[in-house]
């Protein structure tokens, strides 16, 4: 029988399905109620690659599932009720194969429609599922549902995760296979009972004035704004503020009330309704299926094309309800009812031109009600490029992939329906990532070699304690206040600090209290909005946003005024900040190191530091002694700044000779370690030898001449001090009638030194005392 002219009477009748189904991949076949096929066009041999004696053998009866109608006998009754309806196609059947994708997923929906008596034309096109895995063949795809296990993968992947041939890895866990240095499925955001009070809200009440409305009409009863759309025409309630999608992560929450199971349809970077009749032509859409009166999915729309599919049945008619939209990075997830009813990742949000505009849309005939609308901004991870694909690795092969994560929920209005479904993209990146492995390992040797030689040196005993404490302390998160003498090194304790912790490869900020106007010094720190204050011609990133995720160190700390003490209490409080000019919090996540060359106890008792901020800032102290006090890290330092001057001023210094280090030794180091540092740099810049002699230290504030030549001549003066012999120290120690003051006055040490030498010497009063 010729079907042709039935086939396009058909065709034509149904090409509202033609357009839902994307024409390019529908395939029209006509089955006799046995479930055989009787006749077929070029198309669906053409797309399958088969020819038409092979799809002769299949049976629609094995090909899809029925049972939604039960069976053939379903299909004999279409022709009597004069109806259509669609079907998926049965798990691991040989239509899952045709591009190289293996999966227990239905990929083929056929809609039925009744030709003959004798005949049906079935309509079969791509379902959803396949349309985004049909333009990645190329790539390594793997379908996961929300316990991770592997519900499809492409030809293929089985063999790179070590298994033979094509053995396949269905309803395996993905987990087992491979290792993964993060969470497959996006984090669900916070619940509506979690906010904050960083959120906007507007009461019912107050709706009406921080809403533009746009046909239909808002009035009050009691706490409610109910917003009502009596026109022929789609009504909107537009934010009169924007919300900055692009560089913004955002939460919506709303308490509402609906006649029937149907959300506020919500549209987030929306145009102007100058520009387009309906405003989310460049931005997204949210809203339930024109039949509202049931159940209905609710379904996300991006740039007018359905994205994102959420089920519907958590709304309650009639009652209060509560929606959480959440944007997090490149994810948007949505909750309602405390329910989080799935999420949409995609590696990019859109980015097109847009007015950044928040509208609500009431279809005509609909009505709902607000009890708040509340809206909460934040900067946003992708901005910070904190959302990157995640990393995984396969133990059987040893091969390592970067994987890119996007979620797409269907209809569960479809047979078989499909839900909350992760698609994986693998890209194997095994040589790439084994030389980053090999670049951050040599990065931490060098940076352990650095904070061992090159940050914080010293072999006192003080030196060694304060190391200790900076190693324990450096992922503990504690506020720390570093307390000594300019030049002892305190900035160079902090960095320590920050290379010791996980935070080692976020920024490290120094801002010098002491050298920024105190009218500036509130701008440097905290930033400021455009226009704020006269001059304020652009936005300015405070140094507390600039240390996001590292570390914010405050030197002299005790030179800031009292204002900005108390706003600095604030921010350590609360953890988050406010430009100068702004409203919009920013939250924060750094670590402050705090110093100070003046005590900052005696400020507090002298009312010039706040005492509240004082114990805030002090929950560790870490003092570090002048370098007068410690006289046995003087011959480390000055080894590491004669390699330092070398290195800057292309020089070959070999050495620094014996009456050099003597010379040193004897300094009293007012300017501690950077005072040494200069004077080193100094005689490098000047000698022409290459060791560095006595002749070419140049010291402000060396010993008087009458003192270096006092009883020393027991000693050799080519020693130097660390080197006296038990029996030259006691020697000495009589000469200068058996006190300890005295001899190491003559030989141009601190008492403490002396002691040391004594102690280390096991020197008792007896062997020097008469």
């Amino acid at each position: 029988m010729d079907y042709s002219h039935k086939i396009k009477e058909a065709l034509l009748e149904g090409n509202q399905i033609l357009a839902a189904l994307r024409q390019d991949f529908i395939m029209p076949v006509v089955y006799d109620f046995s479930g055989n096929i009787v006749d077929l066009t070029n198309t669906i041999a053409k797309v399958t690659g088969r020819s038409q004696s092979e799809l002769v053998k299949y049976n629609f009866n094995d090909l899809f599932d029925l049972s939604p109608v039960k069976g053939l006998e379903g299909i004999q009754n279409l022709l009597q009720k004069k109806q259509r309806f669609s079907v998926m196609s049965r798990p691991n059947l040989p239509f899952s194969n045709f591009f190289g994708f293996v999966t227990n997923l239905p990929f083929l929906q056929a809609t039925l429609i009744p030709l003959t008596p004798d005949a049906f034309l079935a309509l079969i096109g791509f379902a959803p599922v396949s349309k985004y895995i049909i333009p990645q063949e190329s790539k390594i795809i793997c379908c996961l549902n929300r316990d991770a296990t592997i519900l499809g993968h492409s030809v293929g992947f089985p063999e790179l995760l070590g298994r033979t041939g094509q053995q396949s890895i269905v309803n395996e866990s993905i987990l087992e296979l491979m290792q993964f240095n993060g969470a497959i499925h996006p984090i669900p955001p916070k619940t509506l009972s979690e906010a904050d009070d960083s959120w906007v809200r507007f009461h019912g009440y107050e709706i009406d004035t921080a809403f533009e409305c746009f046909n239909g009409s808002l009035y009050h009863e009691g706490d409610m704004t109910i917003w009502r759309n009596n026109t022929n025409k789609y009504s909107f309630i537009k934010w009169k503020n924007r919300i900055p999608v692009d560089h913004s992560d955002f939460q919506i929450a709303i308490e509402f009330t609906s006649p029937y199971a149907s959300i506020p349809n919500i549209i987030f970077r929306g145009d102007s309704l100058e520009k387009s009749d309906f405003p989310d032509t460049y931005g997204y859409a949210l809203s339930c299926s024109p039949d509202a009166r049931k159940k209905a999915p609710i379904t996300l729309k991006k740039q007018g094309d359905a994205a994102f599919v959420f089920p519907g049945d958590a709304v309650i008619p009639g009652q209060l309800n509560q929606l959480l939209l959440t944007k997090d990075g490149s994810a948007i997830y949505l909750n309602i009812n405390n329910t989080n009813l799935g999420g949409w990742h995609e590696k990019c949000l859109i980015r097109t031109p847009s007015d950044n505009l928040l509208f609500f849309f009431l279809r005509p005939g609909e009505e709902i009600s607000f009890k708040f609308i509340a809206i909460h901004l934040a900067p946003s991870r992708a901005e910070r490029q904190d959302d990157f694909p995640l990393m995984a690795s396969c133990a059987a092969t040893g091969r390592d992939y970067l994987v890119n994560t996007y979620i797409k929920v269907y209809d569960d209005q479809r047979p078989n329906n499909i839900q909350n479904i992760t698609f994986c993209e693998f890209e194997e990146i095994t040589a790439v990532k084994r030389r980053i492995d090999r670049l951050e390992s040599e990065q931490k040797d060098l940076l352990r070699k650095l904070s061992g030689t090159g940050h914080f040196l010293g072999e006192s005993d003080s030196v060694k304690s304060i190391r200790a404490q900076a190693q324990t302390l450096a992922d503990s998160g504690l506020v720390i206040l570093i307390d000594g003498d300019t030049g002892t090194g305190k900035e160079m304790l902090a960095r320590y600090i920050h290379q010791m912790s996980s935070r080692a490869s976020r920024p490290f900020v120094k801002v010098d209290c002491a050298s920024i106007p105190e009218t500036l010094l509130e701008s440097e720190l905290f930033g400021h909005e455009k226009g704020a204050f006269t001059g304020a011609t652009s936005r300015h990133i405070g140094k507390f946003e600039q240390a996001q995720n590292g570390v914010l160190f405050l030197d002299e700390i005790s030179n800031i005024s009292f204002s900005i003490q108390a706003k600095l209490l604030g921010v350590l409080n609360d953890f988050q900040i406010t430009r100068i000019g702004g409203s919009t919090p920013t939250p924060l996540d750094i670590r402050l190191i705090c110093a100070s060359n003046r005590p900052l106890e005696k400020l507090v008792a002298a009312g010039t530091f706040r005492e509240d901020l004082f114990y805030r800032i002090n929950q560790v102290k870490l003092l570090l002694l002048p370098l007068r006090e410690r006289p046995e890290d003087i011959p480390i330092l000055v080894r590491h700044f004669l390699k330092e001057a070398n290195i800057l001023l292309a020089k070959k210094i070999r050495y620094i000779s014996p009456q050099a280090s003597t010379l040193l030794a004897r300094h009293d180091w007012p300017g501690n370690i950077r005072e040494l540092r200069n004077v080193i740099l100094k005689a490098v810049t000047f000698t022409s030898n290459d060791v560095l002699e006595a002749k070419d230290i140049s010291l402000e504030n060396t010993l008087p001449q009458k003192v270096q030549k006092t009883k020393i001549q027991t000693i050799p003066k080519t020693k130097l001090f660390q080197e006296f012999t038990r029996d030259e120290i006691i020697d000495s120690l009589r000469q200068n009638g058996g006190k300890v003051s005295a001899f190491a006055k003559v030989h141009g040490m601190s008492r403490f030194w002396a002691y040391t030498l004594l102690k280390r010497n096991k020197i008792a009063d007896s062997d020097y005392k008469k």
